[in-house]
C-alpha cells in the first residue's frame, strides 16, 4: 500500500505484516496463535547469522486487517494488536478486549546507526508504558533483594555472580524476550520500561508471548527458544563440593565418609586442577594428573559403587600445551588474551560449530569415556583476564578478545555460555542415550534445552547474600529456564571467623539448604 500523507504505509506478508513509518521498517511476524516477533530497523538488517536463542520457525496463524483513520488492526483468533499510524507504536490486547501493554505511544523506539570492528550495526532502544499496578519479573539473576523489577535500573551484563537471561514476565500475563546479544540496560522510570542495547544489527527485536496463565506464557517461551529436557533423577538431589579434592584417595575417602554417615548425598564434584595446576599449560585440558589420579575409571567405578555420581569441573579456557589447545590453535578457534589464572591458558572460540566440536571430542576421550556422570562447566560468562565480579570488567575483557566466528564481541558479548553448553549437549546426544545433566555459571536465553542449570557464582557468605538468592533466583526460574541453584552458605567465607566451624555460619548454612531452589552444597572455606 503507498504510503499515507503521514508516511504510514503497510503490506500483508504471508506470516505477518511489513508497516512503514517514515524512516523506521516494522516487522510484525506471527510464531504462534499467542506469540509475535516485532523487529524494526531503518529499512536495513546487519545480521550475518541466524537467531541463537530462537529455534522456532514462523507459523501460519490466520488473522485479518482493519483499518481507521488512526490505527491499523491485526486481528487473530487469540490476539490483536493495534498499530498508531503516526508513530507506529503497537497496543498488545487479548481476544476479549483487555489490554496486555503498549509501547510507549510518543516514540516507541529509537534507532542509530553504528560501525564496530568496521561493521554496521545500529543502538537500538525501546520503550513500553506499563500499567501502575503492574508488576514484572524476569532477567536472570542480578543479586537484588527483591524480585519485582519495578523502578529498577539493570546493566544487563554476564558476571561470575549474575546471570543474564533477556526475558521479563509480567503480572498481566504476557512476556518480553529481547533477541539482542550485547551489552543492555534496562531502566523502568516514570517515561516507562525501556531496553537499550549497544549493538542490535537487526534493530529492536523482541518477541511478544502472551497466555491465559503464567505457565502458558512460558509454553510460549519455550515453543520459541527449545524444550527442557528432563535431568536424571539424581540431578534432583544434594551435590558436595568443597571447593576441590586434591587426590583421587581423598575424593574416594570423602565418598566413603558420606555412606559410612549415611548420608543421602546424590553426587560427588571434582572441582578445577585435577589436571594439573594453575601453574602450567595443562589447564583444563580434560586430562588427569596422572600422580594424583593414577586411575581416573576406576575412581568413577568406586563412586558408581557407592550409589554416587561423579561430577567434574571443566573451563572455556584451555592450557597451552594441551592437546586440545593445540588442536584448537591448528583452526585459530582460540583467542589471543591469556587467561588471568594461568598465564599458560586461552579461551576457545564457542561461536565456531568446529570448536565445539573439538572441545567436546576431548571432553568424551578424557573424562565422559572414564565414566563422568555430569560436566560443571565453570567461568562460562566468559572468564578471561580477571575474575568477572562487576560488568564494566566484563565488558572490557570480552570485547578484548576481538572477533568471535559470527562476529564482533560487542555484537556478541553476552550468550557464550548458550553456545558452549549446546555444544556439549549435542555431543553427548549424538553418542549416548543417557540423560544429560550440566551446570554452568552463566545462562542465556534458551538454555533450558541443552539441559544446563546455572548457578549464582562464586558468592560470599551472608544473610545478606541468602535474601538475594531467594528473591532473584525467581528472576531465573521464572523466565522459563526452569532450574537454578546456588552455594548453600556461600562460598567466600570471610565474614565467619573460623568458618564452618563458626554457630553463625552453621545456622545460615542450614538456613540455605531450605531455600529453594538450591540443590548443591559446595563449601569454599578461602
Amino acid at each position: 500500500m503507498p504510503a499515507t500523507a503521514s508516511g504510514f504505509a503497510f503490506t500483508r506478508l504471508a506470516q505477518g505484516v511489513q508497516i512503514r513509518v517514515g524512516a523506521v521498517t516494522k516487522n510484525l511476524i506471527f510464531y504462534g496463535p499467542t506469540t509475535l516477533r516485532v523487529n524494526a530497523n531503518l529499512g536495513e538488517n546487519y545480521w550475518t547469522a541466524a537467531s541463537l536463542a530462537v529455534v522456532a520457525k514462523p507459523q501460519a496463524v490466520a488473522f485479518a486487517i482493519t483499518e481507521s483513520a488512526e490505527t491499523l488492526t491485526i486481528k487473530s483468533a487469540k490476539l490483536r494488536v493495534e498499530v498508531s499510524k503516526a508513530t507506529g507504536a503497537l497496543r498488545f490486547y487479548d481476544a476479549s478486549g483487555k489490554l496486555y501493554t503498549q509501547e510507549n505511544a510518543a516514540a516507541p523506539q529509537t534507532l542509530e546507526k553504528r560501525t564496530i570492528s568496521g561493521a554496521p550495526t545500529l543502538e537500538a532502544s525501546n520503550s513500553f508504558t506499563l500499567q501502575p499496578d503492574e508488576a514484572i519479573y524476569g532477567l536472570g539473576f542480578n543479586g537484588s533483594d527483591t524480585s519485582n523489577r519495578r523502578g529498577k535500573e539493570l546493566l544487563l551484563v554476564q558476571t561470575n555472580v549474575g546471570i543474564i537471561i533477556p526475558v521479563l514476565m509480567s503480572s498481566r500475563r504476557y512476556g518480553v524476550l529481547w533477541d539482542s546479544y550485547s551489552q543492555m540496560r534496562f531502566k523502568d522510570d516514570a517515561e516507562g520500561a525501556s531496553m537499550w542495547a549497544e549493538s542490535a544489527p537487526g534493530g529492536v527485536d523482541y518477541y511478544f508471548m502472551a497466555g491465559e496463565t503464567p505457565d502458558a506464557v512460558v509454553a510460549d517461551y519455550r515453543a520459541l527458544t527449545g524444550q527442557a529436557p528432563m535431568y536424571p533423577k539424581q540431578a534432583f538431589g544434594l551435590f558436595m563440593s568443597k571447593e576441590r579434592y586434591k587426590t583421587q584417595a581423598q575424593l574416594l575417602e570423602v565418598a566413603r565418609d558420606f555412606r559410612k554417615e549415611g548420608f543421602p548425598l546424590d553426587y560427588i564434584v571434582q572441582d578445577w586442577q585435577y589436571w594439573g595446576s594453575d601453574k602450567d599449560g595443562s589447564w583444563s585440558g580434560m586430562i588427569w594428573d596422572p600422580t594424583r589420579y593414577p586411575d581416573p575409571a576406576g575412581m568413577v567405578r568406586d563412586v558408581h559403587a557407592l550409589h554416587m555420581k561423579l561430577m567434574v569441573s571443566i573451563w572455556p579456557s584451555i592450557g597451552n600445551d594441551t592437546a586440545l589447545g593445540k588442536e584448537l590453535d591448528s583452526h585459530g578457534l582460540r583467542f589471543e588474551p591469556l587467561h588471568w589464572i594461568s598465564k599458560h591458558a586461552r579461551v576457545y572460540d564457542a561461536y565456531s560449530p568446529m570448536g565445539r566440536q573439538i572441545y567436546f571430542k576431548h571432553i568424551k576421550s578424557g573424562l565422559l569415556d572414564k565414566g563422568i556422570d555430569a560436566l560443571w562447566m565453570d567461568g562460562t560468562e566468559i572468564e578471561v583476564s580477571s575474575a568477572m565480579w562487576n560488568a564494566q570488567d566484563n565488558i572490557r575483557d570480552t570485547k578484548a578478545l576481538g572477533r568471535n566466528a559470527l562476529g564482533d564481541f560487542t555484537r556478541y558479548l553476552n550468550p557464550y555460555s548458550l553456545l558452549t553448553t549446546q555444544g556439549t549437549y549435542d555431543g553427548q546426544r549424538a553418542t549416548s542415550d543417557k540423560r544429560i545433566f550440566t551446570l554452568t555459571r552463566s545462562g542465556w536465553a534458551g538454555a533450558q534445552r541443552t539441559a544446563a542449570a546455572s548457578w549464582s557464582g562464586d558468592i560470599f557468605s551472608s544473610w545478606k547474600t541468602l535474601k538475594q538468592q531467594v528473591a532473584d533466583g525467581v528472576n531465573v526460574t521464572v523466565t522459563g529456564n526452569p532450574y537454578w541453584t546456588q552455594d548453600t552458605g556461600g562460598f567466600f567465607v570471610a565474614d565467619f571467623p573460623g568458618g564452618e566451624k563458626n554457630a553463625a555460619w552453621r545456622e545460615l548454612y542450614a538456613r540455605g539448604c531450605n531455600s529453594p531452589p538450591s540443590t548443591r552444597l559446595r563449601i569454599g572455606v578461602q
